[in-house]
């Protein structure tokens, strides 16, 4: 009698957002319209899986390996696949949009065209139009690339490379550039509302017509005196130790990490702000409006109430 190999079974298994299974082996599962949807997967092993009609949509995939699986219409709407192996796949028959990419991920055969849904994450990449809401990227490399008209509201771009890259129209909401190289960068018209360049270069970058208000930069920040007025004057702010901050509107803006010992934040509005691992002491909070922001590792004298 031939032995009868079990195939783990999660067939319409709905599971919830945001769920972790970075790293987790799942080689050989039946998930046949499953619904994975805005879950964690990074690392996962996917190896000869049969998911067929299932539901990636905004999930993390990178680096995961998904060699030999059945992709017949399953969805990776918003996915990022960067990294992530499909040696051996139907993906020509997988459903792609707005999906990530980049250099390192193998596609079924050496000679397999990504989909013109595909942005490919990389030096001159062309992700106009792309959706990176909520992304989170540390020393990836878009020197030159195209981002004309993406949405990259609430994520962090953070030590990454973006020297010529053009980012005209783009809307940059609360988005973290952090230590980044922006230089020779194009900016036109781009929305950079409650942003944070502390630490940046942008030499030579085109800022003109930006959306700047509430904009934080600080002395690190590689500006020509010229840019630095501009965003003066459009609303942004200059941070740092000792400075006087009172009544600025920083709801939602990341300032992870700042130096604000001795500052003035009177009547400021820090709603949903991160102020992780800041050096807060001596700061003045009175009167303050700091409804959901956070305060992990921070250093200070007392907790603001």
């Amino acid at each position: 009698m031939v032995k009868r190999i079990h195939r783990p079974n999660l067939s319409g298994y709905s599971f919830k957002a945001h769920t972790y299974l970075g790293g987790a082996n799942l080689a050989g599962t039946e998930l046949v319209r499953s619904n994975l949807s805005r879950c964690d997967l990074s690392d996962a092993t996917l190896v000869g899986c049969t998911l067929e009609w299932a539901r990636f949509d905004r999930s993390t995939l990178t680096n995961a390996l998904l060699i030999g699986a059945s992709l017949t219409n399953t969805s990776f709407l918003w996915a990022d696949l960067s990294g992530a192996d499909l040696t051996d796949t139907n993906a020509s028959l997988a459903i792609f949009g707005n999906t990530l990419a980049d250099p390192s991920t193998k596609w079924p055969y050496s000679q397999f065209l990504p989909p013109p849904f595909v942005g490919i994450l990389g030096p001159c990449g062309d992700l106009r139009g792309i959706d990176l809401r909520r992304r989170f990227y540390y020393e990836r490399d878009f020197s030159s690339s195209c981002l004309d008209d993406a949405d990259i509201t609430d994520a962090v771009l953070e030590s990454c490379n973006l020297s010529r890259a053009t980012l005209k129209g783009s809307k940059c909401v609360r988005t973290t550039f952090r230590n980044s190289e922006l230089s020779y960068a194009n900016l036109y018209g781009a929305d950079l509302r409650y942003s944070n360049i502390c630490g940046a270069r942008l030499v030579d970058a085109t800022i003109t017509g930006i959306r700047c208000r509430s904009l934080v930069f600080d002395n690190r920040t590689e500006l020509s005196i010229s840019m630095k007025a501009d965003i003066l004057r459009g609303g942004g702010k200059l941070i740092g130790p000792n400075t006087d901050l009172s009544s600025c509107d920083f709801r939602g803006v990341v300032l992870m990490g700042t130096d604000l010992s001795g500052s003035s934040l009177r009547d400021a509005d820090l709603r949903k702000a991160d102020l992780s691992f800041c050096n807060l002491r001596g700061a003045d909070f009175t009167g303050a409006r700091l409804e959901g922001a956070l305060f992990w590792n921070a250093e200070l004298d007392a907790l603001p109430v």
